[in-house]
């Protein structure tokens, strides 16, 4: 019963690796809770921590018994698990010269089926550090962390120090777990009206970690998508716009030797995948907004028709 009470509330929070969730799904979470806090007159501070190598400094022996103590893993799974991590071994190539192999006592295979499933495991109860700050929204895509906290624009200085604190606790939680937080990657944005945000301009925003004083930016990248401080959507949609545009330039100097089956599958996989990508965040925007979006998507059907650009 404890191990269900643990795993129903990670899930609150982690959007990685969970059936019927994605970084969509993660995003939506994030713009939604923001979207809401400046429709009711206030402003929002997103915190995006960075963690170095998180993937790789999975202590093997905490891991099982982050397990066996807090998810109840025992007998020939235990061991089952504990036979997956140890005898593992790498090795460096240089100029054709190979290292002699060193043993592994920590890291995860990013790439398996099971590394990314461990470290989520691995790091399950950090969501218990940002529920003692009941304020502040957490969200999780894997070793992404996202801290979110709205006020008044008047209680700015009080939400810096309420996040101060939270990072610092997040911090210490990293260093039980040989986790490190990177606090020079680590962003900080604010969200809100147009009047808000000129509110802040003339006030100190921003947040210490450590020796490090973290200064918002007007943008940042989140899971792929570029979030401006009006949430505009302006910058994604003309970086996206760009890309597309190069790859279908790209194309073009091909294109007379391709078939129509392969233009469009070409389309499909270079075009419509990055036009399509968290593509419900788009909702609501005015099409002045999208008209660079419908654009590409005439010049790609043009390119799998065959016609002049």
């Amino acid at each position: 019963m404890a191990t269900e009470h643990v795993s129903a509330t990670a899930e609150l929070y982690q959007s990685a690796y969970r059936p019927h969730h994605s970084t969509d799904t993660a995003l939506i979470c994030i713009v939604n809770q923001v979207l809401r806090s400046i429709d009711d007159g206030d402003v929002c501070a997103l915190v995006l921590l960075d963690l170095s190598a998180a993937f790789d400094t999975v202590d093997h022996q905490h891991l099982l018994n982050v397990i066996r103590d807090r998810f109840g893993v025992q007998g020939p799974v235990h061991d089952w698990f504990a036979s997956y991590l140890s005898g593992r071994s790498q090795t460096v190539t240089v100029n054709s010269q190979c290292s002699l192999p060193a043993s592994l006592v920590c890291g995860v295979p990013q790439g398996s089926v099971l590394g990314p499933v461990e470290f989520i495991t691995y790091s399950e109860d950090l969501e218990s550090v940002t529920d003692n700050i009941p304020p502040i929204l957490p969200h999780f895509y894997a070793d992404d962390t996202q801290l979110l906290m709205s006020s008044s624009p008047d209680g700015v200085s009080a939400v810096c120090r309420v996040l101060e604190h939270c990072v610092h606790d997040v911090q210490t939680w990293c260093s039980s777990r040989r986790l490190q937080l990177n606090p020079t990657k680590t962003e900080l944005i604010w969200f809100g009206s147009q009047v808000n945000l000129e509110h802040l301009a003339r006030t100190d925003v921003s947040v210490c970690v450590g020796q490090t004083v973290i200064h918002p930016s007007d943008r940042v990248r989140d899971l792929g998508v570029i979030l401006d401080s009006s949430l505009s959507m302006r910058q994604h949609i003309a970086k996206v716009t760009s890309t597309c545009f190069f790859h279908l330039r790209r194309l073009r100097k091909i294109g007379k030797v391709l078939d129509q089956d392969t233009r469009n599958r070409l389309v499909c996989a270079l075009i419509l995948t990055r036009l399509d990508y968290c593509n419900s965040l788009f909702a609501g925007l005015p099409d002045s907004t999208l008209a660079p979006l419908q654009r590409v998507l005439h010049a790609a059907a043009r390119f799998v028709g065959g016609l002049q650009p």
